[in-house]
């Protein structure tokens, strides 16, 4: 979602690639939609939070795309204004340039939410941390939920604050 898919290139005389997950299949992102709002569900409903580990540039804008989707959807029952925390300068400021005019590298369906009006990146419920005594204040809202933090392995930054408060 949101990014269009890459195109072949005509010609080339050397193609250098990321391939980090080059030889295994994903599934639709039909699926990661309704895995995620089965998560959010669950966790909620127990009242816990959702802390999730992002890389601040892709990732973490990836997941806005969708979470605004669930939202929109109300596909999390008894909860749909839950909040949704943006826990790192890095993937704020990311998330800013995501919504600048780059019109051509978005997919169609980003393109048509776009054309209605709708910013993807955003929504209700929607807070973004850039200070240190913002991201401290997250963990005493005491309402179910979700903290988006970098650090994508967990080793270090802003995520091991949020992991130890809610593990």
């Amino acid at each position: 979602p949101l990014i269009r898919d890459p195109s072949k290139p005509e010609y080339a005389d050397i193609i250098i690639i990321e391939s980090t997950y080059g030889n295994r299949l994903h599934g639709e992102r039909k699926d990661y939609i309704g895995q995620l709002s089965a998560i959010l569900q669950q966790t909620f409903d127990r009242g816990g939070n959702v802390v999730i580990p992002a890389f601040a540039v892709g990732r973490t804008q990836e997941l806005l795309y969708l979470i605004h989707e669930i939202k929109d959807r109300g596909m999390v029952k008894n909860h749909t204004a839950f909040p949704v925390w943006v826990d790192s300068p890095l993937a704020v400021e990311s998330t800013r340039i995501y919504e600048g005019d780059k019109m051509e590298y978005y997919d169609e369906k980003t393109l048509q939410w776009i054309r209605n009006g709708v910013n993807v990146l955003t929504f209700k419920g929607l807070n973004l941390s850039v200070s240190s005594e913002e991201s401290k204040a997250i963990n005493s809202d005491p309402r179910p939920k979700v903290i988006i933090s970098a650090s994508g392995m967990c080793e270090a930054g802003r995520i091991r604050h949020h992991l130890k408060h809610n593990l």
